[in-house]
């Protein structure tokens, strides 16, 4: 609001608002118009302790929605019905040992039986 640009938005990101001291309630407060999309992931419940830990989890293990412990439920409850979704999983482990084919594949359908409900 304070850049004064109509064009300007928010970008939610499920790992990082998971890692943060975001709330829900700070989620609903986006005005609609802000809310461009959300990129949706899981994560485990426990957060690495070091810098490199977080930058090695945010860019290389992510989880399909569903597998960790992100109220990704909530986190869309709280965002506009018909805001696009976008999947942000990279996980280097199981994208090797799935393919890339096949993990795109699960990525994919986590994240459509979490939007279907």
């Amino acid at each position: 609001e304070a850049a004064g640009r109509p064009n300007g938005g928010v970008l939610v990101d499920a790992l990082h608002f998971a890692r943060s001291a975001t709330t829900l309630d700070d989620i609903a407060a986006i005005p609609a118009t802000r809310s461009n999309y959300v990129q949706i992931c899981d994560a485990p419940a426990t957060v690495p302790a070091t810098p490199e830990g977080l930058i090695h989890d945010a860019r290389c293990a992510r989880l399909p929605p569903g597998e960790g412990a992100i109220d990704l439920a909530g986190l869309l409850a709280r965002l506009p019905a018909d805001i696009p979704v976008s999947c942000e999983a990279p996980n280097d482990v199981r994208r090797v040992a799935a393919g890339a084919a096949a993990w795109v594949r699960t990525v994919h359908d986590a994240a459509r039986r979490l939007v279907d409900r």
